[in-house]
Order: C-alpha cells, then sequence, then structure tokens
C-alpha cells in the first residue's frame, strides 16, 4: 500500500483525479445511483459510506453545540458529504467553499436547487495534492464578513495544509465566528519530538519526514498528508482566540478510538 501510495502521489492532481475516474468507471455503469449522492469516480473525500459518513458528522455537530438555526460554514466542503448530513437539520444558512471546482459545481447544481439555504462556491486555491494552480492558501481570506457565523467545521483540511497555511486558517476562522462560536476540525497530530517512523508498532499512517512544526507523509507531495506536532498546534490554537473543548484522538496510530468518525485527530474548539 505505501508502494502504490508513493507512485500515486508521483502523479500530477491532474492526472490523480483521471486515474480515479477510469478506475471506477466501471462501478458507475454497472452500479444503481442514489439520489443526491455523487457517482463514486467523483468522490475524492474519505472512504466508506458516503451518506452515512455525512449523517454521522451531523450527530457529532450537534451533539458538539450545532443548533438548527446556526450559521454554517463548511471549509473545503469537498462533494457534499458533510452538506448532504446536514440537509435534513439545518435551517440556518450554510456556506460551503472548496478547491476543487468538480466539487463545488455538483454541489451547486444537485444540492443547491433542493435546499436553497445551501451555498456553495469553488476558489481556485493551490494544493499540490489537488490543484496544480491558483491562490495561496496562507494568505486567503475567507470572503465572508467578521461574525457571520455560529459553527464551522474543516473535515480533512488541515490534514493536508502545512503551518502556515493552517495559522492563516485558523486566523480567518476565528475571525468569521462569533463570538462563543465552534469550529469542529481534523489533524494528525504527534506529540513525538522525533520523526514518525515505520518502526512504530501498529501505525497505519507513517510520516518519516520531519520539519520544524509538522512531518510529512510525502516529502514531493506536502499536501498529501501532514502531521502537526503537538505543541506548536495547540499554541496557535490559543494564539487565534480558541479554547479546546474536546480532543478525540485518531485511530490512525493503530490505536482503536473512542468515535468511529475519529480516524484522523478530531478537536472542537470555541472561539473566546
Amino acid at each position: 500500500m505505501d508502494i502504490l501510495r508513493t507512485l500515486y502521489y508521483r502523479l500530477s492532481p491532474e492526472h490523480r483525479f483521471w486515474i480515479r475516474k477510469i478506475y471506477y468507471f466501471p462501478q458507475s455503469i454497472f452500479s444503481k445511483s442514489q439520489e443526491l449522492v455523487p457517482p463514486k469516480a467523483l468522490i475524492y473525500t474519505g472512504r466508506g459510506d458516503f451518506l452515512q459518513q455525512g449523517r454521522d458528522w451531523c450527530l457529532f455537530f450537534i451533539e458538539n453545540g450545532l443548533s438548527a438555526d446556526h450559521r454554517f460554514l463548511d471549509i473545503g466542503s469537498g462533494i457534499g458529504r458533510i452538506a448532504l448530513g446536514l440537509t435534513t437539520f439545518l435551517k440556518g444558512p450554510y456556506e460551503g467553499f472548496e478547491a476543487i471546482k468538480t466539487g463545488a459545481d455538483w454541489c451547486t447544481q444537485n444540492i443547491t436547487p433542493k435546499f436553497p439555504n445551501f451555498n456553495f462556491f469553488f476558489v481556485n486555491l493551490h494544493n499540490d495534492l489537488y490543484n496544480s494552480d491558483g491562490l495561496d492558501a496562507a494568505s486567503y481570506t475567507f470572503p465572508y464578513e467578521t461574525d457571520s457565523f455560529d459553527y464551522a467545521c474543516a473535515i480533512s483540511v488541515f490534514t493536508h495544509m502545512t503551518d502556515d497555511e493552517v495559522d492563516n486558517y485558523l486566523s480567518e476562522s476565528a475571525r468569521v465566528l462569533t463570538r462563543n462560536g465552534l469550529l469542529t476540525a481534523t489533524f494528525f497530530i504527534s506529540d513525538q519530538t522525533q520523526n514518525i517512523e515505520k518502526s512504530n508498532e501498529g501505525q497505519t499512517f507513517v510520516f518519516p519526514y520531519e520539519y520544524t512544526h509538522y512531518f510529512l507523509m510525502d516529502k514531493k507531495v506536502k499536501g498529501a498528508n501532514v502531521c502537526f506536532k503537538k505543541d506548536y498546534l495547540f499554541d496557535i490554537i490559543a494564539k487565534h482566540g480558541f479554547t479546546i473543548e474536546k480532543y478525540i484522538p485518531g485511530s490512525w496510530r493503530g490505536i482503536p478510538s473512542q468515535n468511529p468518525l475519529a480516524f484522523q485527530d478530531v478537536l472542537v474548539l470555541k472561539k473566546n
């Protein structure tokens, strides 16, 4: 699997997308499509049951402070996994922005007509895993007014960003959230001071390349997967005015998690 992943990362972002479309083409042809579920070949966010994961995240948000009338921001809205899970609950406005045009377009064409309070848009951001071109996420300003949202999420977003990018996104998240607003975000977090090597027993994800604030899975594709050093990450979380309400370690370490959603580490943050 490590060899296949390495070969996959050697492809350009555009070629990775086409490889996925070709791989899943037979399944897309012969499987019965479900209403409001994108074709398998287009789904680039996570594994498992696409709809059920969205529903499970919705329940998690509710358990951790989301109300039906909240204004919700989905940072990196993908191809609608989180949005679809929220459609039967959220009555307030939903805004999602996404760096892959295919995802934003599919959501706009398929979700918004049925749920007008759900709005999506594409922003051309550079990421060497997904997009060879675009704006720098380390300086990108979210296109929303200050105090615009009560709840935000960033699921499998910060795991593909380096330190300057995460620093900026946490700053922007704090700006657009109201006081006591909540942010649920996933990370890979390490409290080790040395490289996370393959020798770690039970390790399912490996980050052998060390930098000042983080470890990388692949040094040629930094956005592939990024694991942050815990002290650094928690310091910048506090710097931007957040307190950590909940920390659920993920099962990526090879240790079962208390929450089936938590393959990655899950943080619930509150804006002071």
